[in-house]
């Protein structure tokens, strides 16, 4: 099996290097971090990495979440964000963008690494789910008889 690439975009040069350090030590292949949500866009597009660890807040115009729902819906790669804030509003606008995790900083190491995992495995189980979805539908699409598909109390759900 290929080892994940993770993408880092953090504005604080330290925490940057840091965290690659520690995702490199974990086994992951990190690309030069960056620091702006444009960066972000770009090296995503030209790296196509398997998941992008996102801070909120950044240099520049566009924030991580501005960031984050570009990446998600135009380009289908899941998004951990990083976090130094927790208030509702914060995590109201971040759960807009469709994260596959949320970490409040400071966290450990093992935090990182699990919320990394869980994110990879739960973006390739919607894969996977949108591919039986799609090939579905296709056959639904080309048979010649009618279906109908009841629940279990009788009620009609696809016809």
């Amino acid at each position: 099996m290929t080892k994940p690439h993770v993408l880092i975009v953090e504005d604080e040069p330290v925490t940057a290097k840091d965290l690659r350090q520690t995702l490199m030590h974990f086994g992951y292949l990190v690309p030069p971090p960056v620091s702006t949500g444009t960066d972000a866009i770009r090296q995503a597009r030209e790296v196509q990495p398997d998941l992008v660890l996102m801070d909120i807040v950044l240099k520049g115009p566009m924030n991580g979440i501005e960031a984050a729902t570009f990446i998600t819906l135009h380009l289908d790669i899941p998004i951990v964000f990083l976090t130094a804030y927790a208030n509702d509003v914060v995590l109201d606008q971040a759960k807009a963008a469709a994260p596959v995790g949320y970490l409040q900083k400071p966290f450990q190491p093992t935090q990182l690494r699990t919320a990394i995992e869980i994110g990879l495995h739960e973006h390739q189980a919607k894969q996977r789910l949108r591919a039986a979805y799609q090939w579905m539908a296709a056959t639904l699409q080309c048979m010649g008889d009618a279906v109908v598909m009841t629940d279990r109390t009788g009620r009609i759900r696809f016809m």
